[in-house]
């Protein structure tokens, strides 16, 4: 990721829209399965294991962002490569990269290891951009290697004894949006909004992540995938 742009990532983690309404999906997808040892790769400064137990490990290849997350006082914290990771094989029930796996050079190998570090039975939650046709500048800035279709990652997920218990794309909201003007939008700062609509939007996705739970939603700029390891 470019550095001023993790900068500002960092800055806005707890308060930008989509951070907010797309980790909430994420907690109201997690209450559903069952509990236990928990690793959340690309974890960035640890926000989601800041209220969670000492069974949950963090790992991220950025030092900076490690050490913002450590200055919370959030334990737990690893530097290292989200396509060869620290962890025995076996080792976690649940496993959660979010918007990581398009950050890999080879996503094949990545998902290939994460299948291996869950436990029989255990589930993984991860999200992806969607649709190649929505590249931009964002995306370079991001270091992103692809965004993904959804039979692409339903077949990548598959391949490697993971069986899917839910799929669907999510913000749908501003799918249109993005699509007329993605590589105007995202030559600025997307972080700068007015509050206002900054709280708007969040209200909004949150509401679509009741959709998204429920019926699935047949479009949007990201996908959401649960899939258990079979035994």
């Amino acid at each position: 990721m470019d550095e001023q742009y993790e900068a500002e990532y960092l800055e806005h983690e707890n308060t930008y829209f989509w951070f907010i309404a797309r980790n909430k999906l994420v907690k109201k997808i997690r209450q559903k399965l069952p509990s236990g040892r928990l690793l959340d790769i690309g974890c960035g400064s640890g926000q989601f294991l800041n209220t969670h137990t000492k069974n949950s490990f963090g790992v991220d290849i950025s030092f900076h962002a490690l050490k913002n997350g450590i200055q919370k006082g959030i334990g737990n914290l690893v530097c290292g490569d989200a396509m060869y990771l620290p962890f025995k094989n076996n080792s976690f029930d649940i496993i959660q990269a979010l918007d990581i796996l398009e950050h890999t050079s080879d996503d094949v190998l990545s998902l290939k290891n994460w299948a291996h570090l869950l436990k029989p039975r255990g589930n993984i939650i991860i999200t992806v951009p969607a649709h190649q046709k929505l590249w931009s500048h964002h995306d370079i800035l991001n270091k992103h290697f692809r965004r993904y279709s959804k039979n692409a990652l339903s077949t990548l997920i598959e391949d490697n004894n993971l069986q899917i218990c839910k799929s669907t794309y999510w913000n749908a909201l501003l799918f249109l949006p993005n699509f007329l003007m993605r590589q105007i939008i995202f030559k600025k700062n997307i972080f700068q909004i007015n509050s206002a609509i900054n709280k708007l939007l969040t209200l909004l996705l949150q509401f679509e992540n009741l959709l998204a739970l429920s019926i699935g939603l047949p479009f949007g700029i990201s996908l959401i995938f649960v899939a258990e390891k079979k035994c």
